[in-house]
């Protein structure tokens, strides 16, 4: 048998807004999302889009709940390493 997974990114959509962001959260643990990546651009597109950058606290309390619904999670991260 195979189980479903429903697996949902939080990119750039909150635009820099924690209100938003914890509103992703809150509707990934509701609607039993089981897994979640969390897109991180490159340096360089922050620099030109200083709105978009959530706060690391932000950030941390966000995975940290998450974390505590075993949801499981993972960052997609857009820096160039060539």
């Amino acid at each position: 048998m195979v189980k479903e997974t429903l697996i949902c990114e939080i990119g750039n959509n909150h635009l820099g807004n924690p209100q938003y962001f914890f509103k992703y959260i809150d509707e990934i643990i509701s609607n039993e999302i089981t897994d979640v990546t969390i897109q991180i651009r490159e340096e360089e597109f922050y620099k030109k889009n200083k709105k978009l950058l959530l706060s690391s606290e932000n950030f941390t309390k966000g995975i940290t709940k998450l974390k505590k619904k075993n949801i499981k999670g993972g960052y997609a991260i857009a820096d160039k390493f060539y």
